[in-house]
């Protein structure tokens, strides 16, 4: 029969408590000994597997090591630039000199032909001499000489047609800054005042100065048309009122 306790003393392996009716083995030192020691070993390389761990985690990406890949270059959406246009040349515009005698004929006096009675005034060739024309009314004309002659003033004119010697009570002279207007329809009356006294009859188309604004008609008697009426000067110098449907420009 074999001896029951030969095992414990030869398998170090083998239990350690014994079974119901068998003597406790005897355990060596060494074993206790080798197991302490695997038991630090692996104590100590997990320690150090956690420590190496910790330490990677905390080292910065070495990014030149990463090795490029095939992944093309975006392309760059940025647009080249274009070359901008040169700005237009810029012109400047030097005003005209208005010449001076344009200057002068603006604001010189204007000269107006004109009879009462008749179409026109006689042109002569001298002061109370020969009748070469009848210069319509209204005539624009310059005057260059002055004459008396047997107690009348002559005025020597031309225009763009005629030359000569004219009565000055004839031609009327008109300030450049008048406001120039004319008799229209058959003819009309001029005034002292809305519906008063008449001053003068006044032929279709003669030229009369306009020296202010129109006003209403305030009259009230019975039979009055209700105008406007518009305050004038006559060529002769006269100043009155005259209705204003009754004159243009």
């Amino acid at each position: 029969m074999p001896n029951p306790y030969e095992s414990l003393y030869t398998d170090p392996i083998a239990p350690i408590i014994p079974a119901a009716g068998q003597k406790p083995r005897k355990v060596r030192w060494w074993i206790y000994a080798l197991l302490s020691l695997l038991v630090m070993a692996t104590v100590a390389a997990g320690a150090l597997l956690v420590v190496k761990m910790i330490f990677d985690m905390n080292q910065p990406t070495d990014v030149a090591a990463v090795a490029p890949t095939d992944t093309p270059e975006p392309t760059s959406t940025v647009p080249a630039p274009t070359k901008q246009a040169e700005p237009a040349q810029v012109v400047e515009v030097i005003p005209t000199a208005v010449p001076t005698d344009v200057l002068e004929k603006e604001i010189s006096p204007i000269n107006l032909v004109w009879v009462k009675e008749g179409v026109g005034a006689n042109l002569r060739a001298e002061p109370a001499g020969q009748v070469l024309a009848v210069v319509p009314n209204g005539t624009a004309v310059e005057i260059q000489d002055t004459k008396e002659v047997s107690g009348t003033n002559w005025v020597k004119i031309s225009s763009g047609i005629y030359a000569g010697w004219m009565a000055k009570g004839l031609v009327f002279t008109i300030t450049g800054d008048s406001a120039v207007y004319h008799v229209v329809n058959e003819g009309a009356y001029v005034r002292e005042k809305a519906w008063g006294a008449v001053l003068d009859t006044l032929q279709s188309g003669t030229p009369i100065i306009v020296t202010g604004e129109a006003v209403a008609d305030t009259d009230t008697f019975e039979g009055a048309v209700k105008l406007n009426w518009t305050p004038v000067r006559l060529l002769d110098g006269r100043t009155g009122w005259i209705a204003s449907h009754l004159i243009e420009k």
